[in-house]
């Protein structure tokens, strides 16, 4: 392997400045070489794929880390969320750390930071009349309408993540104890159905409902599956749910965007916490590695209370 100091000295003998392979295929081998999910590889692959088209447009080679500078003001240019401008930065640094332990190229991304994301939640939950408008709009008598209202009942009744929507099979639907019946969930991040959410009835019966309408099928099919003729009972997209969550949004005029597929989740866990149910359990529910993601849920409900205006306004009116 090649120290730094000899990556540094290169004699780049192609436009990429990488020397020897091409930039493209060492992000195959990057790629081939990632301990992780086929999904997230994609992901990783859609988002190097970006950089490397960006940067043959600006013609900027080889790639320094001024590049990487201007490719991060381009995705704020775009109006990119935080969070998006943040994926897309760690898949360029995570390769960039890897040609660098390699011997390959300068890691030329080291220190820059994600875009700041904003303070408070970047979507808005959904009010309750929000939530029965929603979910009576939905006519349930058709194959799609069930399908529909599973998929977008289960989200708000149970915090379910459009990733974990895709990722659910039929078998994931079990008990979890003597009265209980589960749906082990396959989170992000999370090479296996390793957590579970607790089926209500009013969560579970339009699940089977749909189910059921769908005919004889095998345990390890899609939970929820796509209806086009060319992918009839397919796993659906994470694009797929965010359209019908904005389709059956915009039907009962929910139109803003700062409500989305995710906003159901959001809801969920708002409501759980105005139920009555403990910071812990809220946890448990929106499956939290830390804590203070689910703290911040709380302290938003306990800021729109607006405690200290009311103080104020105590204040003025003796």
């Amino acid at each position: 392997m090649k120290s730094l100091a000899q990556v540094k000295q290169f004699a780049p003998p192609n436009n990429s400045g990488f020397a020897g392979k091409s930039i493209h295929c060492h992000i195959s081998d990057f790629l081939a070489g990632m301990d992780s999910t086929d999904l997230t590889r994609r992901h990783y692959q859609k988002r190097l794929k970006q950089f490397l088209l960006w940067v043959e447009k600006q013609g900027a080679a080889p790639v320094q880390r001024q590049t990487v500078l201007d490719y991060k003001r381009w995705l704020k240019d775009q109006k990119y969320e935080a969070s998006t401008i943040g994926a897309y930065l760690v898949a360029v640094r995570q390769f960039f750390q890897w040609t660098e332990i390699q011997g390959i190229y300068p890691d030329v991304s080291k220190g820059i930071k994600g875009a700041k994301r904003p303070r408070g939640h970047r979507r808005d939950a959904l009010t309750i009349s929000q939530v029965h408008s929603l979910l009576d709009s939905i006519d349930r008598s058709t194959l799609m309408g069930k399908r529909d209202f599973a998929i977008i009942n289960t989200m708000i009744r149970v915090g379910l993540r459009s990733i974990e929507v895709v990722r659910a099979k039929i078998s994931d639907i079990r008990p979890v104890s003597s009265e209980s019946i589960g749906l082990w969930v396959h989170g992000k991040s999370r090479q296996e159905a390793d957590e579970y959410v607790v089926m209500t009835e009013d969560c579970l019966s339009p699940i089977m409902d749909y189910i059921a309408a769908r005919g004889p099928l095998k345990q390890d099919a899609p939970l929820f599956a796509s209806l086009s003729d060319g992918s009839w009972g397919s796993g659906l997209s994470t694009c797929t749910i965010r359209r019908v969550v904005k389709k059956r949004l915009r039907d009962v005029g929910i139109s803003s965007p700062r409500i989305s597929g995710h906003s159901l989740r959001h809801s969920c866990l708002t409501l759980a916490i105005d139920g009555g149910a403990t910071i812990q359990e809220v946890q448990k529910l929106g499956r939290h590695a830390d804590i203070s993601t689910t703290n911040g849920y709380l302290h938003f409900r306990d800021r729109a209370k607006g405690a200290g205006e009311v103080s104020v306004q105590k204040v003025l009116r003796r």
